[in-house]
């Protein structure tokens, strides 16, 4: 057994030791900043050219933000990343795929003081009316996608981090999830659905054409406006949803806990059949509940859990 006469001098040694190390930091720092602390290598840029024109792409990326902007003259996607020795991205094609992969291999001994000292944004440029899908998936980063068409899907995922999709034109499916952050969708259509999932972030929906428009959240508010499609769902936790100029041919549903519903829909009250029920608080739907639609095509569904109901026909 070791004798506690001998514990008690490597114990402070050992204290001693990293009480060096925070001084020696913290003297670095205030000499140099945190880039002369740190051992994290400088970037380099590398554009990657996708080899074919009709390729689905497939990236996973890590704490880094992506933006997705197309081109005129292109003809093939073109990804640009930045890398080091030790931060890299790997590439691999099959029949219909390309995939991009970020690969982090900095020595254990290294990663107490890796800070990247400049940012390394990836860029992602797809030719006009792009005849593919794209699947992004990062971790801890903000994804931006402006002005884009594809002749396929757009999927999107991060996680801690907003998304953004403005102006874009799909044949597929638009699926959009993140984590405890924000999601706008704004002046964009799809031949097929949009879906946006969150967790503890807002969701705005603003001038959007779909077969189907499903957001979902929790403890966020839910905002859409100038709708056009077949159904509409806007579900959270403990938020408000609200509508403007919504115009839905068969079903909208509409359902909070702990928030309100406020808003507008499209056409006459006759031309829902209303279903509508709220807990400690005002209805303005209630009196609706019983009628008898004109059309009978449409449905309105509005759930609400301790908080008011007031939704108006335009």
């Amino acid at each position: 057994m070791i004798k506690k006469a001998i514990i008690v001098p490597l114990l402070l040694g050992g204290v001693m030791i990293v009480l060096g190390g925070t001084i020696a930091g913290i003297s670095a720092a205030a000499a140099g900043g945190f880039a002369a602390l740190s051992t994290a290598e400088p970037y380099s840029a590398r554009v990657i050219e996708v080899p074919a024109a009709d390729l689905n792409i497939n990236v996973e990326e890590e704490n880094n933000k992506i933006v997705i902007n197309t081109s005129e003259t292109a003809l093939t996607v073109s990804i640009t990343v930045y890398e080091n020795n030790h931060e890299t991205y790997v590439s691999s094609v099959d029949e219909n795929d390309f995939t991009l992969v970020y690969h982090n291999d900095v020595p254990w001994i290294k990663r107490i003081f890796y800070v990247p000292t400049s940012l390394r944004t990836m860029t992602i440029t797809v030719p006009k009316n792009y005849a593919a899908s794209l699947h992004i998936n990062n971790t801890n980063g903000v994804i931006d996608v402006d002005d884009i068409s594809l002749q396929g899907e757009l999927a999107l995922e991060t996680a801690n981090g907003l998304i953004s999709v403005n102006n874009v034109d799909v044949t597929g499916n638009i699926d959009v999830r993140t984590t405890n952050s924000k999601i706008e969708i704004t002046a964009s259509s799809s031949l097929e659905d949009i879906a946006a999932r969150s967790m503890n972030g807002y969701i705005v929906l603003d001038e959007l054409t779909a077969v189907d428009i499903d957001a979902q959240t929790t403890n966020g508010k839910i905002a859409a406006e100038d709708i056009a499609a077949e159904n509409m769902k806007l579900a959270t936790t403990n938020g408000q949803v609200t509508t403007a100029d919504i115009d839905v041919a068969t079903k909208i549903h509409l359902e909070t806990t702990n928030g309100d519903i406020r808003g507008n829909v499209r056409g006459p009250s006759t031309d829902y059949d209303i279903d509508s029920q709220t807990t400690n608080g005002s209805n303005n739907l209630a009196g609706f509940n019983s009628q008898v639609p004109s059309t009978g095509s449409k449905i309105l569904y509005a759930r609400c859990y301790n908080g008011a109901i007031t939704i108006t026909f335009n």
